[in-house]
């Protein structure tokens, strides 16, 4: 009984993490377009991303790094329809970024 009611819980926290992806995946660009304003480079290739919901893995843990609470890492590969650009990885806290890195672009 008790590992059907691991995968249970299990299942329902993936089907949580890929209701509430949209908005966490358009925040963390939203704020990577944020935070890149002042690079025309960065920008134009972060206007380019293209995201479908197989590019998103998130997880979700809660935990502190350094003193910031966090609660979700969410990593999506990055592609325009004409090239990929690589990975980005945003620290979010209530599908809120508090941190970008853009990862072999």
């Amino acid at each position: 009984m008790k590992p059907t009611y691991l995968l249970l819980a299990a299942s329902l926290l993936a089907m949580s993490a890929n209701a509430t992806a949209g908005s966490a995946e358009q925040d963390c660009l939203s704020y990577g377009k944020k935070i890149m304003k002042d690079n025309p480079e960065m920008l134009n290739m972060l206007s380019q991303v293209s995201v479908r919901p197989e590019d998103v893995q998130q997880n979700i843990f809660d935990d502190n790094v350094g003193t910031q609470h966090v609660a979700t890492e969410l990593m999506i590969n990055a592609h325009s329809k004409q090239e990929v650009f690589g990975k980005i990885l945003c620290l979010q806290n209530n599908d809120k970024t508090l941190y970008l890195s853009l990862i072999h672009i």
